[in-house]
């Protein structure tokens, strides 16, 4: 990577060495769709994964289960693999998702696609503290949901399409280092555990 220092053009201050020119400004609205289709389990005949927003990890992307869609009760969004979810509920909980499959989801779940950018890249909109912050502006004291049409609104700066892509795979690619860094201090603590109650265990 390189780092570039210029305050009067559109340029983010570290880049890839081979990508030059500015990034665009653009709504976010301009660029990406909140639609989807709808799921009725009443009317349905053959099941599908069902992802509720307490299957959607804060702040980590992380899909911690998910339901048969025939035993959800209700009406759901439905959503294809690589679309991007994020829980309009209390937005502050920063639940956030690249869906791995095709399925439905809460209607609690925005269904989130790329026109003119990435899903990816996309993706790694949805994190930002800009994004979150818009989101936040949201309606309701005790159950606050964020407005799309507050959202849309907002404006963001976008690559190309191959800079895009070089970014969030750089990004998806640290985010796996550093899942498989926990799931290994998680195995560690696990044993070192399992030796603490050995020694207590064990004490004359």
């Amino acid at each position: 990577m390189k780092t570039t220092i210029n305050k009067n053009q559109n340029i983010p201050p570290i880049r890839f060495p081979e990508f030059t020119g500015e990034w665009e400004k653009k709504k976010l609205g301009e660029v990406a769709t909140n639609k989807s289709g709808k799921y009725n389990p009443e009317k349905e005949s053959s099941s599908v994964k069902c992802i509720e927003l307490e299957h959607l990890s804060s702040e980590t992307g992380q899909l911690i289960g998910y339901i048969d869609g025939k035993k959800s009760g209700s009406i759901k969004n439905t959503f294809e693999k690589g679309d991007v979810l994020f829980g309009k509920l209390r937005p502050y909980l920063k639940k956030y998702l690249l869906a791995p499959f095709d399925g439905v989801c809460s209607s609690e779940i925005w269904v989130l696609k790329g026109m003119k950018i990435s899903n990816d890249f996309l993706y790694r909109i949805v994190q930002t503290d800009r994004f979150i912050d818009l989101a936040n502006q949201s309606s309701g004291s005790k159950m606050p949901r964020a407005d799309w049409n507050v959202i849309e609104k907002g404006v963001f700066s976008f690559p190309s399409l191959p800079e895009q892509t070089k970014i969030a795979s750089f990004l998806t690619a640290v985010d796996e280092k550093i899942q498989a860094l926990k799931q290994k201090e998680k195995r560690a603590g696990a044993i070192q555990k399992r030796g603490d109650a050995e020694d207590i265990l064990s004490a004359p």
